[in-house]
């Protein structure tokens, strides 16, 4: 994995390099809809493995050459999605970090947050860091729609099914009795 990411580092350097100039933001965002295009008309339900890294390519530059664009969290955000549908967890969390720390007007910062606790908890099956970012949301974020949600989420974190299902029966069999 920290091979894939040095590749990518330095693809993206050598890209930027062979370019004197900074590229122009019209062109960030026609490939970027471009790619998106691409990804989002894919019906074979495969990862389009070269859409997706050059939309990610795109994604990194239009947030290093344009970090004070409103886009700019917005684009590292579906770059870490697109990372989490690609199987790289780490990174994913890490630009996830990044935008939580770095745009802080950024509307869906609750949103990020969240993916962080999600990725922990279904996909590298860290409850303890899954419940970690769960309670920011609801800390740092009190208004969040997703609160409600993340309230049902901790109460059932890391039981196991057979766990939830006498749960279910329990209280279906309590309410039948009232």
């Amino acid at each position: 994995m920290k091979n894939c990411s040095l590749i990518f580092l330095l693809s993206t350097m050598l890209w930027s390099c062979s370019n004197d100039q900074v590229p122009k933001k019209e062109e960030l965002l026609k490939n970027i809809y471009r790619y998106e295009q691409t990804l989002l008309s894919d019906t074979t339900g495969n990862i389009n493995i070269a859409a997706t890294n050059e939309a990610i390519k795109y994604y990194s530059a239009f947030a290093y050459y344009y970090p004070d664009d409103s886009l700019a969290p917005e684009y590292l955000y579906r770059k870490a999605c697109l990372l989490r549908s690609m199987g790289k967890y780490t990174e994913a969390i890490k630009i996830l970090m990044e935008v939580e720390n770095n745009y802080q007007t950024y509307k869906n910062l609750d949103v990020c947050v969240f993916t962080i606790a999600d990725i922990y908890e279904n996909l590298l099956y860290d409850t303890t860091n899954a419940r970690k970012y769960y309670m920011r949301v609801l800390h740092n974020y009190p208004n969040s729609k997703l609160s409600d949600d993340i309230k049902v989420i901790l109460q059932n974190l890391g039981k196991s099914p057979e766990e939830l299902w006498k749960q279910i029966i329990h209280k279906d069999s309590i309410n039948k009795n009232t």
